[in-house]
């Protein structure tokens, strides 16, 4: 079963591919045709990974309660490091399953092993964001109640 769907090409695409006149784009019409299929993953992750939708609202609920707590550059900068570190974790764990549902379909122990790994990452950076936040949040928030 691929995880991609029929939206997304089965076949690798070379950067020299005649079909492709994006892919003979230079300089910087390429690099920004390069966001669009940036954005492309990003949507498509958004519309199919259940664990980044609740990263991007948890995301939203941050940067919401960051602006109504008025917080300070530098704790802003801890949370937007926070937020992006669990994004790219989800980000690369995802692609890391797909690529191993592509090649390796079948049942096989040790690519279990791997994805494991890879959300056991998802995991650790998770937590960590969850610390930041509290050192960031709990005292603000303690201030409400004092």
């Amino acid at each position: 079963m691929c995880l991609l769907g029929p939206s997304y090409p089965r076949r690798i695409v070379k950067d020299t591919d005649p079909a492709r006149p994006d892919r003979q784009a230079r300089g910087t019409a390429r690099f920004l045709v390069s966001f669009r299929y940036a954005f492309r993953g990003v949507r498509w992750m958004a519309r199919h990974e259940p664990n980044m939708r609740f990263h991007l609202l948890a995301t939203v609920a941050v940067v919401a309660a960051a602006a109504a707590f008025r917080l300070p550059i530098e704790q802003w900068a801890a949370l937007v490091f926070a937020i992006a570190l669990v994004l790219l974790g989800e980000t690369l764990n995802t692609a890391i399953e797909v690529v191993l549902d592509l090649v390796h379909p079948e049942d096989d122990e040790r690519v279990g092993v791997v994805k494991d790994v890879a959300a056991a990452a998802v995991l650790v950076a998770a937590a960590g964001s969850a610390v930041i936040a509290c050192i960031v949040f709990v005292p603000h928030v303690w201030e409400l109640f004092t």
